[in-house]
């Protein structure tokens, strides 16, 4: 039930994000082994506009960094 409700809402999120031209970064973070690592800061930087956002991997390894300014 949990990961339906989860799924539902990024959807929702990602919704609003393509009506306001925001860009989002997912992804997981794994070692040399292939197991995930929790805990990981995340950071995404715009080289243009030196703006820096962040994130933190989950207990699954994965992040979601959204409302990003979509570049060209």
């Amino acid at each position: 039930m949990f990961r339906i409700v989860l799924v539902c809402l990024l959807f929702a999120v990602e919704l609003t994000a393509l009506s306001t031209g925001a860009a989002t970064v997912v992804g997981t973070v794994t070692d040399s082994t292939g197991a995930v690592v929790p805990g990981v800061k995340v950071t995404v930087r715009n080289l243009g506009t030196q703006f820096v956002s962040a994130g933190q991997t989950n207990s699954a390894g994965a992040y979601y960094i959204p409302n990003l300014a979509s570049g060209s």
